[in-house]
C-alpha cells in the first residue's frame, strides 16, 4: 500500500493515442520513492499514476493490436492544491487524506482522459500524448477486458519505470508501503506499448 504522508506542500513512441476524451481503467500505481528535484525544486516523494485505455489499439508495430497504456506523474502530497488531490477530487469525489493508501483509492477505477499532444522537448517536431485532466468514467466496467496489471499472467511494469525507482533518493522499499517486489529481469512487454507519461 501506498499511503500518503501528512505535508501541505516520457518516452515517447512512434504510435501515439488520439488526442481527445478516451475511457481508461488505472490499472496500476507505481511508488517511485523521493525523487530529486534539482537546483530548482524541492525532493518530492512521487508515484506514477498508470491507465490502460479501453478500445484505443495500436495499429502498427509489434504491440499491433494491443490497447494503448498511459501514465500520470504526481507528488505523493495530501496538500489540497496539488495535482494528485485535484485530479482525485475531480475524478472520484474523494478528498484525499493523510495516511489514506492512495494505490487503493485509484487502482481498479474507471475514468475518462482527456488526451493531448504536445511537442517532445528533444525534437519539436514530433509528438507526444499525455494526460490533460481526468474525469468520472462514461462507460461502464463490465464487458473491458484487462490487458495490463498483476492480476494478468507474466505482466511486469516497464524498464524505464524501474530506471526512475532505481534513481530515487530515499527508495520506495525504505517507506514499507511498496505493494511489489522491483523488476529485475530486464524484460520489456506489451504493458508499455504506446504509453507516454506527463509531468506532474
Amino acid at each position: 500500500m501506498i499511503s500518503i504522508p501528512n505535508d501541505n506542500n516520457g518516452s515517447s513512441l512512434k504510435e501515439i493515442p488520439k488526442a481527445g476524451l478516451r475511457a481508461a481503467y488505472c490499472y496500476y500505481v507505481v511508488d517511485l520513492g523521493v525523487q530529486d528535484g534539482g537546483p530548482t525544486y524541492d525532493n518530492k516523494h512521487q508515484i506514477l499514476a498508470m491507465f490502460e485505455l479501453n478500445e484505443t489499439i495500436m495499429e502498427e508495430g509489434e504491440y499491433f493490436g494491443k490497447k494503448f497504456v498511459i501514465s500520470k506523474f504526481y507528488n505523493l502530497s495530501a496538500y489540497e492544491k496539488s495535482n494528485l488531490a485535484v485530479d482525485t477530487k475531480n475524478w472520484l469525489g474523494i478528498e484525499i487524506e493523510p495516511e489514506m493508501n492512495i494505490d487503493e483509492i485509484l487502482v481498479g477505477k474507471v475514468a475518462t482522459l482527456n488526451i493531448a499532444h504536445k511537442a517532445t522537448t528533444k525534437d519539436p517536431s514530433k509528438e507526444r500524448a499525455q494526460i490533460a485532466t481526468i474525469n468520472p468514467p462514461m462507460d461502464q466496467m463490465e464487458d473491458w477486458e484487462i490487458e495490463n496489471g498483476p492480476k494478468i499472467e507474466g505482466w511486469h511494469f516497464p524498464n524505464w519505470v524501474q530506471k526512475i525507482r532505481e534513481k530515487a533518493i530515499t527508495k520506495p522499499e525504505d517507506f514499507g508501503t511498496c505493494p511489489f517486489e522491483p523488476d529485475t529481469t530486464n524484460k520489456t512487454t506489451s504493458s508499455h506499448a504506446g504509453a507516454d507519461t506527463n509531468s506532474y
